[in-house]
């Protein structure tokens, strides 16, 4: 049987914790319809009962939203945020439009299709940023061992050159490295290992009217090499081959000037005859207690020194 609002709002309200510095909370407002839970960067999150919130009455709904919204307040916390599972929470979304939260991205991530908004709590401009600004893609420049052979594609479709080099866009949590040796094997079946980053792209109002960072990075193969052994990716790629650096030159500095290819080429060059040109990848710890390790790329100049 579902309680009376009056007893879903007070049931397991706990007084909140006196602090100088942040006062902090778990649960401290806990009901059959929903509770509040700390947020990263001094935000409160509202867990939401679907099965419960959904079967208020929509003025009940609103008015269980507002409450959970005061508590934040009182816990002085600078923004609120909520996250609805589609398409069960389809109903409480008025609720949350009552109460002034604004939609800040869609996204499926692990758990299917969520709607994830937040409400700005202080007396100031919102200090919350925008979501997903940018893309970041990688293309793999790809060397046999010998270092005189590079790896390139013909798209299936949509094609603006004759060949390129294989890649894509770096899938959620992935990595520059893990995302390049992927989408070079997805497309040529051909196994790689990364080197270093030869250049970096940043163009602007791309897909979805997001940013787009695009990374070439050299790499080689791994393992014994076959020129023979390639296999384009079905529904991609219409062909796969192996052209020699000499052929690739003439291709991006006559045949179809490429600006970009031609400074990565340059930079390939001063490599191979004098070394330390790019970015090479380093883990390194961080400083925020609790956050894993990140990745740097930076110049080959050694370790750091005083």
């Amino acid at each position: 049987m579902l309680l009376s609002l009056s007893s879903v709002l007070t049931s397991s309200i706990r007084p909140v914790s006196a602090s100088p510095i942040r006062p902090t909370f778990r649960a401290l407002f806990s009901t059959k319809a929903l509770s509040i839970e700390d947020g990263s960067h001094n935000s409160a999150r509202i867990i939401i009962n679907d099965n419960v919130l959904s079967s208020l009455s929509p003025a009940d709904s609103t008015t269980a939203i507002s409450a959970a919204v005061a508590e934040a307040k009182v816990a002085k916390k600078a923004s609120c945020w909520v996250q609805l599972q589609l398409p069960e929470a389809h109903s409480i979304i008025p609720a949350i439009h009552a109460n002034d939260f604004v939609l800040h991205h869609a996204g499926g991530g692990s758990g299917g299709n969520h709607l994830h908004y937040f409400k700005w709590l202080k007396n100031s401009e919102s200090m919350v940023p925008e979501f997903a600004t940018h893309h970041v893609g990688v293309g793999g420049l790809v060397l046999n061992p010998a270092r005189d052979q590079i790896l390139l594609v013909r798209e299936l479709r949509n094609s603006y050159s004759k060949w390129k080099c294989p890649g894509g866009l770096v899938d959620r949590g992935e990595g520059i490295e893990r995302g390049v040796v992927r989408e070079v094997f997805e497309e040529t079946g051909v196994k790689v290992k990364f080197q270093r980053i030869l250049t970096m792209r940043e163009s602007h109002g791309m897909q979805f009217g997001t940013s787009d960072l695009y990374c070439v990075c050299e790499c080689v193969v791994e393992g014994e090499f076959d020129e023979n052994f390639v296999s384009a990716q079905a529904n991609e790629i219409a062909e796969v081959k192996w052209v020699s650096f000499e052929e690739f030159k003439k291709l991006v500095w006559d045949e179809e000037p490429h600006p970009m290819m031609q400074h990565v080429l340059t930079a390939l060059e001063k490599k191979d005859n004098d070394g330390g040109v790019g970015l090479r990848r380093k883990e390194v710890p961080s400083i925020v207690p609790g956050r894993k390790p990140g990745t740097m790329y930076l110049p080959f100049l050694g370790e750091p020194e005083r």
